[in-house]
C-alpha cells in the first residue's frame, strides 16, 4: 500500500485500506487493516500473517489461494468445519467415531457387502474373509428352524425307530419276524457262478454252490450186471441228457428201454419209432404204448453194443434220438421220439423188456445246462 500523507483520508481515500501504522505500512507487528475513513475491517494483517478474529467473517466472493499457508484455530461444524485440530477429533465432533459410531473397516464385512441378495440364499465361507452364497430350499429351512432333533424327526416324518441303535421282534407290531428267522445261515458269502441255490420260506438263502453249464458227466451205469439202472438225482435246469453205450451186451433176448420222469413218477407212454437195419432186412418197430424202445430185437448173439442216444428239452417235452449198433451182430437201430413229462426232470433209468440181466459193458450218463 502506498503511503498516505499527512492525516487518515476520508473521501478521497475512502475505498481504500491502510494498515493501522501511520504511514509506515506493513511490518512484522499484526494490527488493524481499516479504510480510509478510519473503520476497521474484519481482518489483521502483518508481514507474515492474516488473521480473521472469531467474531469476524471473511467472505470470498472470487478464488482464494492458500498455496503454502499455515492456518491456526478450527472452523467449527456449524460453520461448515470440523471444530477440531486432529482428525479423531475431527471424527468426534461429526458423530463419526470408530467403534462407537461407526464400525472400522473390516474384509469379512467387505466380502458380505459384495453379496447378491436373491432370494433362497444363504451365506457361508469358503477361506478367512471369503464368503460366497448357496442356495437353501424350503425343506432345508423347515429343518434349520426345529427347535431340536426331535422336532426335526418330525419335520423328517420320521418314527420312533428312528431313535434306536438296533431293531428286534418287540419293534415288530405283529411279531412275525423273530430272532430264528433273522438268524444267519450256512452259507458261505462269495460269489458263485451259475449258482445252485435252495430258499427257505422266509426268503433266506440256505444253500448255495457253483451251478454247472455245458456237458458234465452224471454217472457211468455199469452194465455188467442187473436189469434196471437207474439215477433219482438228475441236477436242476438240465436240458439235454447223452446216454454214451460202450460194449454193451445183455444175457438174454431183451431190448433196452429208456424211461425218465418228474418228481412225481415215469412217463408211462411215449411217441415214436425205431428202425433195425441187419442181415439184409428192414424192420420197424413201435414204442409207442410203454417207456421209449432203444433196440429192436437184442439177443445175445447182437453182443457188444456201441452208440449214442441223446435227449432235449422242448418246454415239457424231450426229444429222443439216436442210433446204436452191434459190432459182432451188423445190425444198427436208429430213430427217434418224444417223451412227456409234467414238470421238471428229475430221475432217468434204462431198463430191459424181459427177464435177463445186463451181462456187461457200460453206459456213461452226461447232463448239459445252459
Amino acid at each position: 500500500m502506498s503511503a498516505l500523507t499527512g492525516r487518515k483520508a476520508k473521501n478521497t481515500y475512502g475505498n481504500l485500506l491502510q494498515v493501522d501504522n501511520s504511514n509506515n505500512g506493513v511490518d512484522a507487528t499484526l494490527r488493524d487493516v481499516e479504510d480510509g475513513r478510519g473503520t476497521i475491517s474484519a481482518i489483521k494483517l502483518s508481514t507474515t500473517t492474516l488473521q480473521i478474529p472469531a467474531s469476524k467473517t471473511l467472505a470470498v466472493p472470487g478464488t482464494l489461494d492458500i498455496t503454502g499457508a499455515t492456518f491456526t484455530g478450527t472452523v467449527p461444524v456449524s460453520g461448515g468445519g470440523t471444530g477440531a485440530a486432529t482428525s479423531a477429533a475431527a471424527r468426534t465432533n461429526l458423530g463419526l467415531e470408530i467403534d462407537v459410531d461407526v464400525q472400522a473397516y473390516d474384509a469379512t464385512l467387505t466380502s458380505i457387502a459384495a453379496l447378491g441378495t436373491a432370494a433362497d440364499r444363504y451365506a457361508y465361507t469358503t477361506g478367512v474373509d471369503t464368503w460366497v452364497e448357496g442356495t437353501i430350499t424350503a425343506a432345508g429351512r423347515a429343518i434349520l428352524d426345529d427347535a431340536d432333533a426331535a422336532a426335526q424327526r418330525t419335520t423328517l416324518e420320521l418314527g420312533a425307530l428312528a431313535t434306536l441303535d438296533s431293531v428286534g421282534t418287540a419293534q415288530i407290531g405283529n411279531d412275525a419276524v423273530t430272532a430264528d428267522k433273522l438268524a444267519n445261515t450256512s452259507v458261505i458269502a462269495g460269489t458263485y457262478n451259475s449258482a445252485d441255490i435252495t430258499v427257505d420260506a422266509q426268503g433266506r438263502i440256505t444253500s448255495a454252490e457253483d451251478g454247472q453249464t455245458g456237458w458234465n458227466p452224471l454217472e457211468t451205469f455199469n452194465t455188467s450186471s442187473g436189469s434196471v439202472h437207474e439215477n433219482t438225482a438228475v441236477p436242476a435246469g438240465v436240458t439235454r441228457v447223452r446216454f454214451d453205450f460202450q460194449s454193451v451186451n445183455v444175457s438174454t433176448s431183451a431190448d433196452i428201454q429208456l424211461e425218465l420222469g418228474d418228481s412225481t413218477a415215469y412217463a408211462s407212454t411215449s411217441t415214436g419209432a425205431i428202425t433195425t437195419l441187419g442181415a439184409a432186412s428192414l424192420n420197424t418197430g413201435n414204442f409207442s404204448s410203454g417207456p421209449a424202445l432203444l433196440t429192436n430185437g437184442l439177443t445175445t448173439a447182437l453182443d457188444l453194443l456201441h452208440g449214442k442216444v441223446e435227449c432235449e428239452k422242448i418246454g415239457n417235452n424231450w426229444a429222443v434220438a439216436g442210433a446204436l449198433y452191434s459190432g459182432q451182430g451188423a445190425a444198427v437201430w436208429s430213430g427217434g421220439g418224444l417223451i412227456t413229462l409234467t414238470s421238471a426232470l428229475t430221475r432217468l433209468k434204462l431198463t430191459l423188456d424181459a427177464a435177463g440181466n445186463y451181462a456187461g459193458g457200460s453206459v456213461q450218463v452226461s447232463v448239459y445246462s445252459e
